[in-house]
């Protein structure tokens, strides 16, 4: 959903500072909702339009193998079921470190975390960018935790435990 607190208008701002050092960047940002137009206004202002791709998909996860990183610039995070998803796929993440992204993204271990702002987002995908094998190395050890931890083996245990708990 393209909402303000998502953080893609940030986003923009963030790989218009990296446009001279990476010329060749191409983004998608997937979804609709009422900040699509502002999104694309702002992509166009700053000259990005012809960089970025917006629109729905009905498979995310198809666009996802083929993307070299994911980032969740959000202002406003719960959770965040994109980067437990990327990292299940094995792609690097770059995050907001906000919420409880950290609890699913350790910082420089599965995945990198930035402050929720276009000067640091900016650093941490420029360090994506230079770092591919290391960026590698974290999404390996993202996928491995993220089926530790979110298996259906491990929730089935929790499960049955917490109701085993319950009845005593």
């Amino acid at each position: 959903m393209l909402r303000k607190e998502k953080g893609h208008l940030m986003m923009l701002e963030a790989i218009a500072k990296l446009r001279s050092r990476w010329p060749a960047i191409h983004f998608a940002i997937i979804g609709s909702g009422p900040e699509q137009e502002s999104i694309k206004q702002r992509a166009i202002e700053l000259g990005l339009y012809d960089q970025i791709w917006m629109g729905e998909l009905p498979s995310v996860a198809a666009i996802l193998k083929k993307a070299d990183l994911v980032v969740m610039p959000s202002s406003v995070e719960a959770l965040g079921m994109a980067q437990i998803e990327a990292a299940g796929l094995g792609i690097p993440v770059v995050a907001s470190n906000i919420g409880g992204i950290p609890e699913t993204i350790s910082h420089l271990e599965t995945g990198l975390l930035a402050e929720p702002n276009a000067n640091d987002f900016a650093q941490w995908l420029d360090y994506a960018l230079c770092h591919p094998d290391d960026m590698r190395t974290m999404a390996h050890r993202a996928q491995a935790d993220v089926r530790s931890r979110f298996s259906i083996e491990n929730n089935a245990s929790a499960l049955k435990s917490l109701i085993a708990r319950q009845v005593r």
